[in-house]
């Protein structure tokens, strides 16, 4: 959770737990699990029935230390760590090395098993409704955009890597909410759409049990 695939399949960066400066003992653990790069060895003894993936993660920047990356998440920057990194612009990635990560990551997916991986297909959304329920647009379009073409072309190249995966797609029928309990963001979205994700998760679980 909360990790870009890049910082995933990056060399692992050593921290102890105790230097992360969190209040949540679940933020802490997120940043330390994306700093020491835990997924790999998670996902190889997993006993999970199922993995939810999605790409929202992608939207953000990263920090490059030494020879690795890791994600520039907000609760990275809360956290007092004070690790010499270089910030790099998530536009400014070279193209090539997110799907050299991924790489790594759908050979981990294909031993998990495809078949246990939903692939949820989240985009930014550039309008939201109001707390008056009328529609309105988010003033960021362009950088919505960029990010958007962004997923799009990771969504598409793992789907396309991984035939067997179950895609969950809302993308269409919801928008982000003004009064969601973590605030307005582009994929912060109304209650229904939480609901109707919970069906198609459902309706997963049955159809491979």
């Amino acid at each position: 959770a909360r990790s870009s695939i890049i910082s995933l399949y990056s060399p692992p960066i050593d921290i102890n737990m105790s230097s992360i400066d969190l209040d949540s003992q679940f933020q802490s653990r997120m940043v330390y699990n994306d700093l020491t790069k835990k997924f790999s060895k998670y996902i190889k003894n997993s006993g999970s029935d199922f993995l939810v993936v999605d790409l929202l993660m992608e939207r953000l920047s990263l920090f490059k230390y030494k020879n690795s990356y890791f994600t520039r998440s907000n609760e990275y920057l809360k956290s007092n760590l004070n690790l010499k990194a270089e910030e790099v612009n998530r536009i400014e990635i070279e193209t090539g090395l997110w799907f050299k990560k991924a790489n790594s990551f759908i050979k981990d997916l294909n031993n998990y098993g495809q078949e246990k991986v939903v692939l949820h297909k989240v985009f930014l959304k550039e309008s939201y409704r109001d707390k008056k329920g009328e529609i309105q647009k988010f003033e960021n379009l362009i950088g919505i955009r960029l990010i958007n073409s962004l997923l799009a072309g990771y969504y598409n190249y793992l789907e396309q890597n991984l035939k067997k995966i179950n895609v969950i797609d809302l993308t269409n029928q919801f928008v982000p909410d003004e009064g969601h309990r973590w605030g307005l963001a582009p994929y912060h979205f109304e209650k229904g759409y939480y609901y109707k994700f919970m069906e198609n998760i459902n309706s997963v679980v049955q159809k491979e049990m």
